[in-house]
C-alpha cells in the first residue's frame, strides 16, 4: 500500500513537473495515459523553476521517471538542455562540497 502511494505520488509530481515546464506534451499518448491514470487528485505538490529539480523531489520513483522521460522524449532542445545542464551542475556541486 505505502509503495502504490510511492507511485501515485510520484506519477503526479511528474505531471505537474513536465506541464510547469510546457514538455508534457511531447509524451507519447500511451505514456501519458499512464501517467494520468495513476494521478492522485488528493495530493498537492508545487514546482517552483528557480529552485534546482532535484532539491524539490523526496521520491526516488519521481526522480527516475523525470530522468528516464527526459532521455527518451525530451533531449531535444537545447534551452530545456541547459535548464538539466544546470540541474545536473547543482547536484555535481553539491556532492562535491
Amino acid at each position: 500500500m505505502e509503495n502504490e502511494i510511492k507511485i501515485r505520488k510520484a506519477f503526479t509530481e511528474t505531471f505537474i513537473i513536465l506541464n510547469d515546464l510546457n514538455l508534457y506534451h511531447r509524451l507519447p499518448d500511451a505514456l501519458k495515459t499512464i501517467i494520468e491514470s495513476n494521478y492522485d487528485d488528493n495530493y498537492n505538490f508545487s514546482f517552483d523553476k528557480n529552485v534546482p529539480l532535484f532539491n524539490q523531489i523526496d521520491n526516488d520513483i519521481t526522480r527516475n521517471l523525470i530522468t528516464y522521460i527526459y532521455i527518451n522524449y525530451i533531449n531535444k532542445d537545447n534551452n530545456i538542455n541547459n535548464f538539466f545542464a544546470n540541474e545536473i551542475n547543482d547536484i555535481l556541486n553539491e556532492t562535491s562540497n
